[in-house]
């Protein structure tokens, strides 16, 4: 191929995205008239975001590749082969406030409740199998231009949607109270990457590759899971006058997608010349965790308009857990043949699994508030979520052809 951005041959299958949970949002406001007999009332109100969907799977591909390949500009791969899974949906965002007046009576009490959606999973990559039965010449001359690249790629979980809840309480019953709970959902996990493999046991497969471009490697063989989505941000708070109570739980991360076995038998003759442009490169990664959504919750306690004896405010905020990161895959290659790069950072030969980091707990904030009772009191309870641990890495092992 002549042209920028053209590669000569892709292969590719690509699983569809997750669709987006449905976001919900309700709002009401309750006064009953002054002339009123009720003793009591009771207002309540909930509203929970809609489940995200997952993301397709990305299907096997198969080549069996002979000849000659070249480009002459820049973005312009001689081969590429990926399966890729689609990315999980977003769950849906969860709000709702509640108020409440009653001018008389003995007691009065709002309560509100909020989920968050789930974040959808990734698909996963499907499995890779390169063979050339006569052997490929690869040659590429501009810049971000790779000789041959190889792929399987899980899709990123979607995060869990947002929370938020809201309720007051402005009667002057004898006895004012107010509940807020807010619910997050978690991030999906990553798909994971699939297995990819050059070559046969029995017979290795013949690769000639030259790049002469910068950010052009030669070889790039990669297993990749996907990452955790984050969880739900989470905010929660009443204010009320008698006693009032507020819960928070944050969303946790999804876990990261693992990555598959990376094989690669082959006799390579394999050059380039430009800077970052490695000569080979093998990988199995596994996708980092998600991070745990924010958690807010605060109330407030006022017993100035009911001239209470006493007034309480309690909160508490519970933050979600980091998610996990994948595990890298085997990575084993039997070769023969020759390697050359020519400029700076641009390895000759790596071979890696490497596991993916784990998620960040996240932020918990609790506030609590109480006044003008005659005895007033508050407590705010704080506690924060696990950081996700990381993933292993695997064997890698690298050999020549008996």
């Amino acid at each position: 191929t002549q042209g920028i951005q053209a590669p000569a041959v892709v292969f590719q299958s690509i699983g569809g995205g997750g669709g987006l949970g449905g976001n919900t949002s309700t709002s009401s406001a309750t006064t009953l008239p002054k002339d009123s007999k009720a003793k009591t009332s009771l207002s309540f109100g909930s509203s929970a975001g809609g489940e995200a969907g997952s993301g397709g799977d990305g299907g096997v591909i198969t080549t069996d590749l002979s000849g000659q390949l070249v480009t002459r500009r820049s973005g312009s791969d001689a081969l590429v082969v990926q399966s890729i899974g689609g990315g999980g949906g977003h769950g849906g965002n969860s709000t709702i406030s509640n108020s409440l007046e009653q001018s008389s009576g003995s007691g009065s009490l709002p309560v509100v409740l909020s989920f968050g959606g789930g974040g959808g999973r990734g698909g996963d990559g499907g499995t890779v199998i390169f063979d050339s039965a006569e052997g490929l010449a690869l040659d590429t001359t501009g810049h971000n231009s790779q000789g041959l690249s190889l792929q399987s790629i899980g899709g990123g979980g979607g995060r869990g949607g947002n929370v938020s809840s809201f309720g007051s309480n402005s009667s002057k019953t004898d006895i004012n109270l107010g509940a807020s709970v807010a619910i997050g959902a978690s991030g999906g996990g990553g798909g994971d990457g699939g297995a990819v493999s050059i070559g046969q046991q029995r017979r290795a497969t013949s690769l000639l590759i030259r790049t002469r471009g910068r950010q052009a490697p030669g070889l790039l063989v990669q297993s990749i899971g996907g990452g955790g989505g984050s969880g739900s941000n989470t905010s929660s708070g009443t204010s009320a006058g008698s006693i009032t109570g507020s819960f928070g739980l944050g969303g946790s991360g999804g876990s990261g997608g693992k990555g598959n076995s990376v094989q690669v038998i082959a006799d390579l003759n394999v050059s380039t010349t430009g800077t970052s442009s490695a000569g080979a490169l093998l990988q199995s990664i596994g996708g980092g965790g998600g991070q745990a959504g924010h958690v807010k919750s605060d109330v407030t306690a006022d017993a100035s308009a009911i001239k209470s004896n006493f007034s309480l405010g309690l909160s508490a905020a519970v933050g979600g857990n980091g998610g996990g990161g994948g595990g890298g895959g085997a990575v084993n290659a039997t070769l023969s043949g020759q390697i050359s790069t020519a400029a700076d950072l641009s390895a000759a030969l790596s071979l890696q699994s490497i596991g993916g980091g784990g998620g960040d707990a996240g932020e918990v904030v609790s506030g609590a508030s109480a006044k003008d009772g005659k005895t007033n009191a508050s407590l705010g309870f704080a506690l924060g979520g696990k950081g996700g641990n990381g993933g292993n890495g695997a064997a890698v092992s690298l050999s020549q052809p008996i």
